[in-house]
């Protein structure tokens, strides 16, 4: 009985598996005199169970009842209503492992999102948690009929959840909420802000959605929007006034088209910071004035334009510091400043500490 219930062919994937006959009968794994040993099956539907070993030192007593059949039976019959609970205990676990996962990309579902989250909460975890949306499609491919939209706007959802896959690896989680809305669970250091380090995600994001672009059939490109803050308790509110903020946000921006081509220019700022970035660029690029850049940046960035590329200057100078030889005036060149005195004071008044010194301690 022992060796049939440790079986359990559902779980392993095996059917009709073989075991050694000392398993049946553990009398015969050590040395022993001469004896008669009887093995009855235990079987009921036609199907066999396990087996009984009888053992008799005198041959002559050998002797079988009909009470023996009726226990074993019985038995049998024990073990295959437990054998039939164990396998729908069994489904029933796989099936709440499914609901927890979305089936198209993989990513966790709402419901294994917030299970995520509360488990983070428990390991007091710092986390910052973003929702991805697609906000509208750009970059139309011609020769397109107005019939393939539908497909076009899967194409686009798809390219969007295999960026967001591959950008969160080992150190996030990412979630499907619905048809083209995305969750990411991202871990921060203790003065690490929620805001920032979601903005990198979406600069990550976008430069990924760019180079599948040319190897998948897509008709359009999405173009992704997003809102982010720390990942707070009960996970449930959390998520809702995240939502919230999202279908807000949206509208808000639909007042000024331009907030997007904004956001594509603080990115590209981030990304390249040793340009020559200045109001008036940005204000002549989006066509508005500089006092309403700054305002507009303000407003949707938490943070002044000014702040903002000093930030970003600082990062790349970290960078360049910790990973390179360069010396302090090629980090200044490189990041933007034709003054390398200039740059110095600026690094110390951020880090209070000169490069020389913050190189050192690496």
């Amino acid at each position: 009985m022992l060796c049939a219930l440790s079986k359990r062919a559902w779980e392993s994937g095996k059917r009709d598996e073989l075991f050694p006959t000392h398993q049946i009968v553990p009398a015969l794994q050590h040395p022993h005199k001469p004896v008669l040993m009887i093995v009855l099956s235990f079987h009921a539907s036609s199907q066999v169970f396990g087996y009984m070993g009888l053992e008799y030192e005198n041959a002559n007593d050998y002797k079988v009842s009909v009470m023996l059949f009726n226990l074993m039976s019985s038995l049998a019959n024990g073990m295959r209503i437990l054998r039939r609970k164990l396998y729908i205990e069994y489904l029933q676990k796989k099936v709440e492992e499914a609901s927890l996962y979305d089936k198209m990309t993989d990513m966790l579902s709402k419901k294994g999102l917030l299970l995520y989250l509360e488990k983070q909460e428990q390991a007091s975890v710092r986390n910052g948690i973003m929702l991805v949306t697609i906000s509208r499609l750009s970059a139309s491919q011609p020769g397109k009929k107005n019939n393939q939209l539908s497909d076009s706007f899967m194409q686009s959802e798809l390219l969007l959840a295999n960026a967001i896959r591959l950008v969160s690896g080992k150190n996030m989680q990412a979630a499907r909420l619905d048809k083209s809305t995305f969750a990411v669970i991202y871990p921060l250091s203790e003065d690490e802000s929620a805001d920032k380090r979601a903005e990198e995600i979406m600069i990550q994001l976008e430069v990924l959605i760019r180079k599948m672009q040319d190897t998948a059939s897509v008709v359009f490109l999405p173009e992704p929007y997003y809102v982010c803050d720390f990942a707070t308790s009960p996970a449930e509110k959390c998520l809702s006034v995240l939502w919230e903020k999202l279908s807000r946000n949206q509208l808000k921006d639909r007042g000024f088209t331009g907030i997007n081509q904004l956001r594509l220019l603080r990115r590209e700022m981030h990304k390249a910071p040793e340009l020559n970035w200045n109001l008036e660029v940005i204000a002549n690029r989006l066509n508005i004035s500089k006092s309403y850049v700054q305002k507009l940046y303000k407003e949707h960035f938490g943070i002044s334009y000014i702040d903002d590329l000093l930030e970003a200057r600082m990062d790349m100078a970290k960078k360049l510091l910790n990973t390179t030889d360069l010396r302090i005036s090629e980090v200044a060149s490189a990041c933007g400043y034709q003054n390398a005195t200039h740059f110095m004071r600026q690094f110390k008044a951020k880090t209070g500490e000169s490069p020389s010194e913050f190189r050192n301690k690496k």
